[in-house]
Formats: structure tokens, C-alpha cells, sequence
């Protein structure tokens, strides 16, 4: 409600506005159709250096496999893992760890992760059950590096 300046982007508005010392960045799932990787590249290196301009630790996750463009979501987690790399940053790879669940954790849409029957998309219990699905596994991989974070940081 009028909290962002003239000309700022939502970025920095929520940075200016927040100040977060973390910011876990999982950005692009919807692109894959209409951009090519290098115009991912150039989008997420705007993100980290907005990120470290504003004193902000990026923690980037890769992103889910999709049924359709998934050729593109790799190349897109490449630039992901470059640029954590190069930023020298935490980086969850949520990929991996949803490739061997049921419908490799994604939703009948093959596009948005799958959600325990009846359960939130924000559930934290990580049951056997609750484990072979998306959300959940994101939740889990995203608290694990939140964890690592904080065991360095101490």
C-alpha cells in the first residue's frame, strides 16, 4: 500500500522495505516457454546483484522438472549453479530431489508440485507418506539450507 518509490522495482521495494539477511530465489518455471537461457542468465544476474547491492545472501534453488520444456529447465539450473558458483552462494537443488518421486513431485498439470492430499502447500511434516510429494520435499530441502546457513553463520 504505497510503500514503493517512483521508478523502484518490487525487488528493491521488498528489500528496502523487509531487509532480509536471506532471500531464497526460485525464479523461472514460467519462463521456460517464452525464454531462452541467456535471457534467464541476464534476468538472475540482475536478481543476485540487486540481492548483494542491497546486503542480502541469495540462497537460489533450482528449479522442478516440468513435463513440457523440461530441456529448458536444465539449461536454466546450470545457470543456476553458475551463478552460485561465481556468487559463491547457497544453492538447493530442488531438481534432484524431486526427479526419483512420483510424477518426479509435480502435479497432474505437470507444471506446479504436487500437494499431499488434504495437507497445505506449507505443510512441514515430513512423513514417509508426505516425502513423495513436491511440496513437501521443497519445504524440507528449503529448511536444510536454511539449517546449513545458520550452522556457518552460527
Amino acid at each position: 500500500i504505497g510503500l514503493c518509490q517512483p521508478g523502484e522495482l518490487a525487488i528493491e521495494c521488498e528489500y528496502r522495505v523487509t531487509r532480509p539477511a536471506f532471500a531464497i530465489i526460485m525464479i523461472g518455471t514460467n519462463d521456460a516457454p517464452a525464454f531462452p537461457a541467456d535471457q534467464y542468465r541476464a534476468n538472475m544476474q540482475r536478481i543476485m546483484q540487486i540481492s548483494v547491492d542491497h546486503g542480502v545472501v541469495p540462497i537460489l534453488t533450482t528449479l522442478a522438472p516440468r513435463a513440457e520444456f523440461n530441456d529448458r529447465i536444465v539449461e536454466y539450473n546450470q545457470v543456476i549453479f553458475d551463478l552460485g558458483r561465481t556468487y559463491g552462494v547457497p544453492i538447493v537443488d530442488l531438481y534432484s530431489a524431486l526427479v526419483g518421486l512420483p510424477n518426479r513431485g509435480l502435479d497432474a498439470d505437470g507444471i506446479h508440485l504436487s500437494i499431499p492430499p488434504g495437507a497445505p502447500s506449507t505443510s512441514v511434516s515430513f512423513s514417509a507418506e508426505y516425502l513423495q510429494y513436491g511440496t513437501t520435499m521443497r519445504n524440507l530441502t528449503t529448511l536444510q539450507a536454511l539449517d546449513q546457513v545458520r550452522s556457518i553463520i552460527g
